[in-house]
Order: C-alpha cells, then structure tokens, then sequence
C-alpha cells in the first residue's frame, strides 16, 4: 500500500478523532482513493483431471463451453456473472488454498445433483441463507449460498 494514502488515513483518523472506529475507518478511505482496478475479469483454475473438473462444476450448474485460443491448451470456460471462469488442464496440484463462494439461485437442486458422488463438508442455515461447502476434484473449497 502506498505509505501517503496509509498517512493521509491516519491522519484523517486523528482529525476526525475517530479511533474508536479505527482500522474499519482506514479501509473505506483507502478503498474510496483506490480506484484502479474496477472489477475482476477471470478466474483461471487449473485442474489435475479435466474432465472431472468439468462434470463437477456442470453439475454446480455453471454452462462450460470448450476453448483453444490459437495453438494454446484446450481448456473450458463459463461465464460467471460477469466473470469467466476458466477450467485448464494441470499435471501439477496448484490448489494453493484457492476458495470460491458461488451464489447459487436453486441450491436444493443443486446439492441433488452433486449427489454422493461429490464430497459436501457442511450444510448450514445463518440468518435464513442456506449454504453448503463442498470441494472440487481438485480439492479446492468451495460454499454455495442459496441466492
């Protein structure tokens, strides 16, 4: 972070005497000058078994569409609210604790369709959202919200 927007936070912290609100306070000042990136434009996941990796997330309900860019990898891609996932073969595990929160708008059918075949962690209901976790192929983790 550059150390003049990090000052100019504390600086107005102090000003403003709000301490008590500190850090919470310092991010939404530095988030607010900080508009460099706009949104996120792609995830690439790379997958040990490709295949796999495609059924699993088909049957999340994502619409996978098969890629070659030029001479590249033939890989798969889906449009995720405005983000395009990209599924790439991988003979390395670079799961590296990658997470993914997916809102899903019909959850029930959706942990139907993942049936035994894929390992769900947890069901949970907070505050009346249903989410469920489940992991990839590739062990990455993955919650679900009903949305």
């Amino acid at each position: 972070m550059d150390r003049s927007i990090l000052r100019r936070c504390m600086l107005a912290n102090r000003a403003l005497n709000l301490t008590a609100f500190g850090p919470q306070v310092n991010a939404m000042i530095v988030s607010q000058t900080r508009a460099s990136v706009s949104r996120l434009s792609y995830i690439v996941l790379p997958c040990a078994d490709l295949e796999r990796s495609r059924e699993f997330y088909e049957a999340l309900g994502l619409k996978l569409v098969p890629e070659q860019h030029g001479s590249g990898v033939k890989h798969y891609s889906s449009d995720v609210g405005g983000v395009i996932l990209e599924l790439y073969p991988s003979a390395a595990n670079l799961n590296l604790g990658l997470q993914l929160g997916l809102v899903i708008p019909d959850l029930s059918r959706v942990v139907e369709a993942l049936g035994s075949r894929w390992r769900t962690v947890t069901m949970n209901e907070s505050g009346g959202v249903a989410t469920v976790t489940v992991k990839d192929p590739d062990g990455r983790r993955l919650e679900l919200r009903a949305g």
